[in-house]
């Protein structure tokens, strides 16, 4: 229990020191969605066709501000790795001399920006949820000319493909979920890890990750039609295997120093 306490402060830790810029990312996806939705609801009249929620937040670019705000996580993460090594204080040396396994300053870091992913998307679904409050409220002027949907929320969960990838509801997509979340997080590290070790061999695996992760983050959000689910699982599997790799390879490097040296 003392061991357990001591890798919970390290993650707070560890998320301590990016929380501010996590924010940042948040609530300027955020507020920079709300704003292009709040423009685009404004322009719909009652005397054009009424484009469902689910479509017109994808047409306002609702995926891509998602998408570059995951973008600039993903950087902030590769800039915290790096600097453990490469920066002014070097901090990774500090984490090796503390009593504690080496491997957990892996799992600290790995743990905090995963959490950071899981507030990217909370914050996703809230931007969602407000502008589909706003279409709504729009909207209902409308309602005397039978265009307000009942349960209209709900059926743009079901609708949408992009929401699907956030709000996973079948065991495939979940598995393909979690493999494009912590792929890119665990190769990062990886890589930090063994061209700082010099463990060429090592990165042999990775020019094959991105074939996998691309494909399938097409697929997910914005899914062929007459494509069964059911084919996500293997190439979800195969990417979680090679994280596995990943991790267990980057707990050894760290565990023997070689990264540090």
């Amino acid at each position: 229990m003392k061991h357990l306490l001591k890798l919970y402060k390290l993650v707070n830790y560890e998320f301590g020191v990016i929380i501010g810029r996590l924010l940042l990312i948040c609530s300027a996806m955020i507020l920079v969605t709300i704003f292009m939705l709040n423009s685009a609801i404004s322009k719909l009249s009652p005397h054009a066709p009424i484009r469902p929620y689910e479509t017109l937040y994808l047409q306002t670019g609702g995926h891509f501000l998602f998408l570059s705000a995951f973008v600039l996580l993903l950087i902030l993460f590769a800039h915290s790795i790096r600097s453990a090594y490469n920066g002014g204080s070097k901090s990774i040396y500090t984490f090796l001399t503390l009593p504690l396994p080496r491997q957990w300053h892996y799992w600290s870091k790995l743990s905090a920006f995963f959490i950071g992913v899981l507030l990217l998307y909370a914050a996703q679904l809230l931007t969602y949820s407000l502008g589909y409050s706003m279409y709504e409220n729009h909207v209902s002027q409308y309602s005397n000319i039978g265009l307000l949907v009942h349960n209209g929320y709900f059926l743009s969960f079901i609708r949408s493909d992009f929401i699907r990838f956030l709000v996973p509801l079948s065991i495939p997509r979940l598995l393909s979920w979690l493999s494009l979340i912590i792929t890119p997080l665990c190769g990062l590290y990886y890589f930090q890890l063994a061209v700082q070790s010099k463990i060429k061999p090592g990165l042999i695996v990775l020019p094959f990750v991105p074939y996998f992760y691309i494909n399938m983050m097409a697929v997910q959000l914005f899914m062929p039609n007459g494509f069964e689910v059911k084919h996500l699982i293997q190439p979800s599997l195969i990417l979680l295997a090679i994280n596995l790799f990943f991790i267990f390879h980057s707990s050894w490097i760290i565990k023997k120093g070689a990264a540090a040296a």
